[in-house]
């Protein structure tokens, strides 16, 4: 045999397994970056969304608020609104009474006048000697005729409106009985 020392020689399976191991360890690197790549922008668009939708959510709550506070003024509005209606039914209603009571007496007021112009065309006939005053009667009886017209048309106006008001306040009427308070 020869002389040569032998080198004991590093079996190869300890040569291939660290060899093995390097090669794991640079993908196991390799893909930790490629991780790193896709989780950390990940990350970051998720605290992105995440404080977008706390702000959404704050401002629709603060919203929603506001929302309540205007739906509570406006409940107030509606309910003052409602006694106001009530109140002015039974204006109406006054009104309404007292447009008949006027409608009566402008009848009255129309037949008195008619009689004055009865009246004043007898006196008128008796005072045919005094022509510069019959003259002034004569137009004052056209006055008359025509102020006695004017009330008869003033007492069908205000029957008319008396009308028309108690056809308007209907619907309030109606609207008032659909009304919770």
């Amino acid at each position: 045999m020869s002389d040569t020392p032998v080198v004991p020689v590093s079996p190869p399976s300890s040569n291939v397994s660290l060899e093995c191991m390097e090669r794991f360890a640079r993908n196991f690197e390799t893909s930790a970056r490629r991780w790193e790549l896709i989780v950390y922008p990940s990350l970051f668009a998720f605290i992105v969304l995440a404080s977008y939708g706390f702000f959404l959510i704050y401002h629709l709550t603060s919203d929603v608020a506001s929302l309540a506070r205007n739906v509570s003024s406006m409940t107030q509005s509606i309910d003052g609104m409602t006694r106001t209606v009530s109140r002015m039914a039974d204006s109406i209603h006054t009104i309404t009474v007292n447009m008949s009571n006027m409608d009566g007496t402008m009848v009255s007021i129309n037949q008195k006048m008619d009689t004055m112009t009865t009246g004043t065309v007898e006196i008128s006939k008796k005072m045919n000697a005094l022509d510069p005053m019959q003259s002034n009667i004569h137009t004052m009886d056209i006055t008359m005729r025509a102020m006695a017209l004017s009330v008869n048309t003033m007492s069908h106006s205000m029957y008319t409106m008396n009308h028309s008001i108690n056809q308007a306040s209907a619907p309030m009427q109606a609207a008032a009985s659909f009304m919770p308070w």
